[in-house]
């Protein structure tokens, strides 16, 4: 039994001694790359192998008012593309308002209120956002609470729901008779 215990020191050196010998090539191969490479320790960037080459001003110039071309289209592109799915949006609202929808009702009344996608309708909003309350939604309630109409609105969205049921308002004066023709 006694020999196992040289053995097992033995080989438990050689082990060791082999660790050392790794961590020695890793040292070795770390120290070639930082030299290779101009890194390390120091952490010093390599030299360029070439200058830089002189900047042209109008070559830079032209480049610059290229690059603000490009995103003027960019932004002009994406700014139609954004329109026409505002416009996709809203013609989906309108369905969904048409099916009994409140949030939908909602939604509308605010693209209306901040002019997203139609053109900005205070009055429609605020149509808009009474449907949606009718309907039971909480934000629209609340909204309507926190923005009471003034008289001029109330009469106004009177007279364009009425004009949308093809009715006139019972105090719009009739049109004038038309004088008799004469030969």
């Amino acid at each position: 039994m006694k020999p196992i215990l040289p053995l097992r020191l033995l080989l438990l050196g050689t082990l060791v001694a082999g660790l050392e010998t790794t961590a020695q090539s890793v040292g070795r191969i770390r120290k070639s790359l930082d030299k290779a490479t101009g890194s390390g320790a120091a952490g010093t960037a390599p030299a360029p192998s070439q200058p830089a080459a002189p900047v042209d001003p109008q070559a830079a110039a032209k480049a610059q008012a290229q690059a603000a071309a490009n995103k003027a289209l960019y932004d002009k592109r994406n700014k139609a593309a954004q329109a026409g799915a505002d416009q996709r949006v809203v013609e989906f609202l309108k369905q969904r308002i048409e099916g009994g929808s409140a949030d939908a009702a909602f939604d509308l009344g605010k693209r209306y209120e901040e002019g997203k996608g139609v053109a900005a309708d205070p009055l429609e909003a605020r149509r808009m956002y009474m449907l949606a309350a009718e309907r039971g939604n909480e934000d629209a309630k609340k909204w309507l609470e926190e923005h009471p109409a003034t008289k001029e609105e109330e009469k106004a969205l009177a007279e364009k729901v009425l004009a949308e049921k093809g009715d006139k308002p019972k105090n719009e004066p009739k049109p004038a008779a038309l004088p008799p023709q004469t030969k």
